[in-house]
């Protein structure tokens, strides 16, 4: 047991980390993932992903208060409404500041709804229903927490019309949107997920990081929301963007099995490689690299090239490709073409044929979009496709992909436009050679020190019957 010396060593040495700006003491194990998730991380704009009951709310209070004691700064945090400050905001805050030095201790100035420091920092609190332009401010900002962004109705307008123009000059200004996932699936929130999904893995931490919860807390909680894969658990506790399952064009893609890292085999060089182009001017235009291993019947793709708006220019994809073939080490390679531009297509081989390398796109042809979509599907189910965790656009597609509402097209995402990855996917598998084994039958075979028997050489029986009929074989 501590004598009191070692308590009052202690309590000193957490005044000083307070006064330093460290508050880790206060985090338990998973509040201090959490935190080396957000700050191990460069962008500007961190969605983080967060299971019911994790104290997101806490280590977002605890993080405001360290900055503010580490420098003069501004922060701003916003809830959906006014009455979640009283509720849960200022209790955590309550909680973050009794160990506060006195010399350390803000003052809450109701009148501006903020805390202000001993050294002129100030966080500031803002009920968007009551202020939705109360983010704003000419003051610099060091730091925006929108506590459970997934549930703030206008977070497009609030993100669009004041989160950017306020950090506009301010680049180290970092965007904290800590939420469990919003229900629908074209809440804006799923938007700022995906963007960040494209620089780096978005932080998650569902009910099983929580060191707060013992395996029978879990095995309850998970009986009380009608099972582990019910969907309000996958939602609420492990964190699972549900998508109508109706609508979803790949239910049977999943990371876990289908991104990985590829060993390439001893036979790689002789492998067929196959390429896919899916063109757009509205939407993005798409590229994948592929190489198909025979002996397993598994495609892999290794690369995507991933282009839109003005970058979608005639040279850009054929020296894009060039550049990436070099790096995959691919040789001769199969490469097909959307048929929708002709012109594009006929260009890109005028470029192979004037720099010799004869690098060409041959047009694919187009079955019905349900057809292609089912064999995308059939693949993945057999466990046919691996994709190399670079290809994130691809990855992205495949988990939120949907139909439209008459099931007629796929539907429009602000990230992953028209599902065109999923249509170079179409298709590649549409076109890779399955039939041929590219690999010599003498691959790896001690020619100096095996017999190997002429094929054309009769013996046996057949020879006996060929001298009975009279019968000569030519030599070959």
């Amino acid at each position: 047991m501590p004598s009191e010396a070692d308590r009052a060593l202690e309590i000193l040495a957490r005044r000083e980390l307070y006064r330093r700006g460290n508050l880790s003491h206060l985090l338990h194990a998973g509040q201090l993932k959490i935190r080396s998730g957000i700050w191990g991380l460069p962008r500007q704009v961190q969605p983080i992903l967060c299971a019911r009951g994790f104290g997101k709310t806490y280590l977002g209070c605890a993080e405001a208060v360290a900055l503010c004691n580490r420098k003069t700064a501004r922060v701003k945090i916003g809830t959906e409404f006014q009455t979640d400050l009283e509720e849960f905001i200022l209790p955590n805050f309550e909680a973050v500041l009794q160990e506060c030095p006195a010399d350390r201790l803000p003052r809450w100035k109701s009148s501006g709804s903020k805390y202000v420091f001993p050294n002129g920092s100030e966080i500031k609190l803002i009920g968007l229903d009551r202020k939705p332009n109360g983010l704003r401010g000419t003051h610099k900002t060091d730091l925006i927490i929108l506590e459970e962004a997934g549930f703030i109705s206008k977070l497009e307008q609030i993100y669009y019309s004041v989160i950017v123009p306020t950090t506009m000059h301010r680049p180290d200004c970092r965007i904290l949107l800590p939420t469990t996932p919003p229900e629908a699936l074209d809440h804006f929130f799923w938007t700022l997920y995906d963007q960040a999904q494209l620089l780096g893995d978005v932080p998650v931490f569902t009910i099983d990081d929580n060191p707060l919860l013992r395996p029978p807390d879990v095995a309850r909680l998970e009986k009380d929301m009608g099972g582990r894969g019910s969907t309000a658990f996958q939602r609420e506790y492990l964190c699972k963007r549900i998508p109508d399952g109706t609508r979803q064009l790949t239910p049977e893609f999943s990371k876990e099995r289908h991104v990985t890292e590829w060993k390439r085999p001893a036979y790689f060089d002789y492998l067929i490689k196959t390429e896919s182009l899916d063109t757009g001017v509205r939407d993005h235009t798409v590229q994948l690299y592929s190489a198909y291993d025979f002996p397993t019947a598994t495609l892999h793709i290794e690369d995507e090239l991933v282009l839109s708006g003005n970058d979608v220019l005639t040279d850009a994809i054929y020296d894009r490709t060039a550049e990436t073939e070099r790096a995959l080490g691919y040789g001769r390679v199969d490469r097909w073409a959307d048929n929708n531009n002709l012109i594009l297509i006929q260009d890109l081989g005028s470029r192979g044929l004037k720099d010799g390398s004869g690098r060409y796109w041959r047009p694919t042809a187009k079955d019905a979009v349900e057809a292609g979509v089912n064999l995308v599907r059939l693949w993945l189910k057999q466990d046919r496709l691996r994709i190399h965790p670079r290809c994130r656009f691809l990855i992205g597609t495949l988990e939120t992909a949907l139909w439209n509402k008459n099931r007629t097209d796929f539907d429009r995402s602000k990230v992953f436009g028209h599902a065109d990855a999923l249509a170079a996917l179409i298709y590649l598998i549409r076109n890779v050679n399955t039939r041929t084994n590219p690999i010599p039958a003498t691959f790896q075979v001690d020619l100096d020190n095996t017999f190997i028997r002429n094929p054309h050489a009769l013996d046996g029986s057949a020879r006996v019957l060929a001298e009975a009929f009279g019968m000569k074989r030519k030599a070959p």
